[in-house]
């Protein structure tokens, strides 16, 4: 009981990228990877993974990604087509 107490209270911390370690309010965890990206790091290495869980992260929410969806800087979804090979 005390240990929720103590995480509860713990200050938000600013993700960071764990490829190019820059701070991000928006990023992307992927549970097949066990990694959270930022958005430019998340394109560069999931474009050529298309059958990784991944979800976007934001500071009030999270949502699911399809294979095909990314981030651009200002956090907002476009699709590409990418290559399932």
């Amino acid at each position: 009981m005390m240990q929720a107490i103590i995480v509860h209270a713990a200050p938000a911390v600013t993700p960071r990228c764990q490829q190019c370690h820059m701070e991000t309010t928006i990023c992307v965890r992927c549970a097949s990877c066990k990694e959270v990206l930022c958005f430019e790091c998340d394109f560069s290495y999931h474009r050529t993974r298309p059958f990784h869980t991944r979800q976007c992260m934001q500071l009030d929410s999270s949502f699911p990604l399809k294979p095909t969806q990314f981030l651009d800087p200002s956090g907002n979804i476009f699709d590409k087509c990418i290559q399932c090979t």
